[in-house]
């Protein structure tokens, strides 16, 4: 599955480091009186030809029900709340990440 999303094209800006300011794993931040626990954050470099200047919260999960949507929504736009807050002029975008290496972005 890791290597799924290694090797998955649609997810290799998301893992190069040549475009990326920031790369952080299991990131935690204080929200509203809340832990959050962000799977991935990265930011792009202000130059990059396709994210730039963005800021991006990735979410791993194994698989994505209709059912969960509303759910990972919300999760996601909470999220993107408090990474604003710590980013305020950066373009705020989140997406889940799943085990196939598909992106599927939310907000």
């Amino acid at each position: 599955q890791a290597l799924s999303i290694l090797q998955s094209p649609a997810l290799a800006a998301f893992f190069d480091r040549s475009r990326l300011t920031v790369a952080r794993n299991e990131m935690d931040i204080i929200f509203a009186g809340q832990l959050l626990r962000l799977d991935r954050l990265v930011a792009f470099r202000a130059n990059d030809p396709q994210y730039a200047d963005e800021v991006w919260i990735l979410d791993y999960k194994r698989q994505l029900l209709a059912s969960e949507r509303a759910d990972y929504q919300a999760q996601l736009a909470t999220y993107r709340q408090a990474v604003a807050a710590v980013y305020p002029h950066r373009k705020i975008r989140s997406a889940l990440i799943l085990t196939d290496g598909s992106l599927h972005e939310f907000g």
